[in-house]
């Protein structure tokens, strides 16, 4: 038994990482605007949108001819990923390179062949654009789920984006805030308003990235019940602490730069997932106090709420995180 153990240690030393992980075959999706016939391998294929061709791994080109066309195109293959993973340092050191060198299984072709009715017939693109339906949709209303359940800025958000063409955007979005769960609040009152202007930088056939700047502006009040003291730490007010009904404004306005995605679920339904980084100025105002001099004490372990109503005038670091489901329509 140990004998067959270390030959099947010696076998997976001296394969490759494209031996090993690669398939003798892989899947070729060709599409084009128009209707195209092709041949390919002496095979003759119709292409009406898109059309699924498995072919056999090889280090030469496919060549691909036109029906009734003295035309053709040359799809070269690539190294995969896995070819590159041979740099991995082994007891045998890279000898993966070595084997790999004539194995048609370190070769790929690209997963997708796009053929444009606007190219040249001796052109092709590795990307399958969105189609004109989806284009032509240039409308797309949204709605943020995660925000009903948020733990700081809870609401009811609705947004409104408009393609003005296949590379820019503008969006607007609404929010009415709601009293965030478990806190004690009175009398909660407070809206968030935001305008992004969207660029895409990548359009496939089914999504699209895109960076975004957006700028949001918060405003909200309530009333709430804090723990006062002569000091700001815990510690400095044991004894002296006290009870105080007090009402505070929270304003906020932020500039973000955003990296987005979009992905078309249909030619209507549409998920927009985003994360950014940007710059905060939040102003939170405390009223209505027993003793303005007093401080509002941070307890030992810090929370959300504690977070909420912490008095501050200045800049602070916006970290945007969610996503939005949205129906596109024309």
């Amino acid at each position: 038994m140990k004998n067959v153990h270390f030959y099947i240690l010696i076998v997976l030393l001296l394969s490759s990482c494209a031996t090993v992980l690669n398939n003798r075959y892989e899947q070729i999706t060709f599409a084009s605007d128009v209707q195209k016939t092709i041949v390919l391998n002496n095979d003759t294929l119709f292409i009406n949108r898109e059309r699924s061709v498995t072919v056999q791994r090889n280090k030469q080109p496919l060549d691909v001819k036109f029906l009734n066309d003295t035309n053709h195109i040359q799809i070269k293959p690539s190294n995969p990923f896995n070819y590159l993973l041979n740099a991995y340092p082994t007891p045998l050191f890279w000898t993966g390179f070595l084997i790999d060198k004539n194995n048609p299984k370190r070769y790929n072709y690209p997963r997708y062949i796009y053929f444009s009715s606007g190219d040249s017939a001796v052109g092709y693109s590795k990307i399958i654009p969105p189609s004109q339906f989806i284009l032509q949709n240039n409308n797309i209303v949204k709605v943020t789920p995660l925000k009903l359940i948020g733990l700081v800025n809870p609401g009811i958000n609705l947004s409104l984006e408009r393609l003005h063409n296949s590379k820019f955007s503008s969006q607007i979005s609404i929010s009415a805030l709601t009293q965030p769960e478990g806190n004690v609040l009175s009398g909660f009152v407070g809206y968030q308003n935001s305008f992004e202007e969207k660029y895409f930088v990548s359009n496939f056939k089914n999504k699209r990235i895109y960076f975004a700047l957006e700028t949001d502006y918060l405003n909200r009040a309530y009333k709430t019940v804090g723990n006062f003291g002569p000091g700001a730490s815990f510690d400095d007010s044991i004894g002296m602490q006290y009870l105080d009904t007090i009402r505070v404004k929270h304003q906020q306005f932020s500039v973000t730069p955003k990296l987005g995605i979009q992905y078309y679920l249909s030619q209507h339904l549409v998920v927009d997932m985003y994360f950014g980084l940007g710059l905060q100025w939040r102003k939170v105002v405390h009223s209505e106090r027993i003793n303005e001099s007093d401080k509002l004490v941070y307890p030992r372990h810090p929370n959300i709420y504690d977070y909420m109503i912490r008095p501050m005038d200045g800049l602070k670091v916006s970290l945007p995180l969610n996503l939005r489901v949205g129906w596109a329509f024309r």
